[in-house]
């Protein structure tokens, strides 16, 4: 069951943040970019995403080390 409050405040209010940014750079039109702030956005957007998947796998090892799997099924 997922709820809709995540980890106390801190860690849902970051989540809500996150969902909240990504939404936002989906409604943003590109076109209007210079080449240079296309190349600025696509660095920041990876080093986000490294960071994001760097999260993901911190959450893989913490759910690994609980045995959370096994509890789920």
């Amino acid at each position: 069951m997922i709820s809709n409050q995540v980890g106390g405040g801190t860690i849902e209010a970051r989540l809500t943040a996150l969902d909240t940014a990504v939404d936002g750079l989906l409604g943003v039109d590109l076109s209007g970019l210079s080449n240079d702030d296309i190349v600025e956005v696509l660095q920041r957007m990876e080093t986000s995403l490294r960071k994001a998947t760097t999260v993901g796998h911190q959450l893989i090892v913490e759910s690994t080390e609980r045995m959370t799997p096994g509890h789920l099924g």
